[in-house]
């Protein structure tokens, strides 16, 4: 539909020129507020959330780290351990989620 008027052709300039000018401000203005919040209020709310959700537990030695995972039922090996550095069943799974190797082609 072609406009027929003057009048119709400066109002379609004034208005997606508007639209086109208002949606770059907002834009800019929303990704602002954005990299405010991710800066300064997204830490603390996460550091809020952790401390109230969860225990820290503080291991000064690796016997310690060792006798928690013998308490929950895996084992992982050390050098006292016949050499191998083959993870042992208990870490495979894990190992598998993180690795890219083990990944699915």
């Amino acid at each position: 539909m072609a406009l027929k008027s003057e009048q119709a052709r400066v109002l379609r300039r004034r208005v997606l020129g508007g639209l086109i000018r208002n949606l770059l401000l907002f834009s800019g203005a929303f990704a602002l507020a954005c990299l405010v919040i991710e800066t300064f209020m997204v830490p603390s709310i996460a550091n809020w959330v952790a401390d109230s959700t969860s225990s820290w537990r503080t291991l000064n030695s690796s016997e310690q780290f060792q006798q928690i995972l013998t308490d929950q039922g895996s084992t992982m090996p050390t050098s006292s351990t016949s050499g191998s550095t083959r993870p042992s069943r208990a870490a495979t799974p894990t190992m598998r989620a993180l690795s890219p190797r083990f990944k699915a082609k």
